[in-house]
């Protein structure tokens, strides 16, 4: 509702804290029914005709679940609110929960809103949800916290940008493994990716290869790069969206302000 992608989108603002969170408030007889109202207390009996920021976030989480379990085609979910209903059909495995009716109750001018979440729906969640694909990367970085349990052997590389990348590797890779840790290395492999952000899941470590300290050390601060030459070193690639920055700085505070503080403590 604000912008830009929001399946990994970082800490979540103090708007949607303050204006979204919710608290049960009871169980009801009958198939079970929890009523939930808004944690702000001002927000529980908002004037008749104000539409609050959390009201209608509410409102359109449940018309999305109302519109994947409908029979309409064509509509464009974002990927990050699918993430969610993904998780949330773990409750139906069980087979002790059949469905899940959500209600948004009436208001002034408005209809009440209601959504079933059943397996039905769930599947075509599923469907929608885009699968990872698979293709041959190498990233270079400092690989870390080896783990060689009999069952599983797994290891993460930390580039010199951005977030660490979960690895797994092979027995006959223990000992290259266990040289390597803390030393900055360049793994190669086949890796999974989150079609929804682009970015590297995890990586299946074919081929290890150590390399000379690179940008992860005081010995190559100094050394002179083009922008070309640490965009290519960095993996970084020429940005498709904008909005991809949206949500960065929090709504509430005043980044003028902010600069001005830092600018006069100087």
């Amino acid at each position: 509702m604000r912008g830009g992608s929001s399946l990994r989108p970082g800490p979540k603002t103090s708007e949607v804290y303050d204006e979204c969170t919710l608290e049960l408030t009871g169980i009801e007889k009958g198939s079970t029914v929890l009523p939930f109202r808004f944690a702000k207390p001002q927000q529980s009996l908002p004037l008749p005709d104000a539409m609050t920021f959390g009201a209608d976030v509410i409102k359109n989480v449940v018309t999305t679940v109302k519109r994947v379990g409908g029979a309409q085609n064509g509509y464009e979910f974002e990927p990050g609110v699918l993430d969610s209903l993904k998780v949330l059909g773990e409750v139906l495995d069980k087979k002790r929960i059949s469905e899940i009716e959500w209600i948004v109750p009436s208001r002034p001018g408005q209809k009440a809103i209601k959504a079933v979440f059943d397996k039905r729906v769930r599947d075509r969640v599923l469907q929608k949800v885009k699968k990872p694909s698979q293709r041959s990367e190498s990233v270079e970085g400092v690989l870390e916290m080896a783990d060689f349990k009999e069952q599983e052997h797994r290891c993460r590389i930390h580039p010199a940008i951005g977030q660490p990348i979960a690895c797994s590797f092979d027995v006959s890779q223990e000992d290259q493994v266990y040289q390597s840790l803390r030393k900055p290395v360049r793994v190669t492999g086949m890796a999974k990716i989150n079609t929804n952000t682009g970015r590297i899941d995890e990586l299946r470590i074919e081929k290890i290869d150590r390399v000379e300290p690179l940008l992860t050390g005081g010995r190559d601060f100094f050394n002179e790069r083009s922008i070309e030459q640490l965009a290519e070193i960095q993996g970084v690639k020429p940005l498709k969206n904008p909005k991809t920055f949206a949500g960065a700085w929090p709504a509430d505070q005043d980044v003028d302000a902010f600069l001005e503080e830092i600018y006069s403590s100087r």
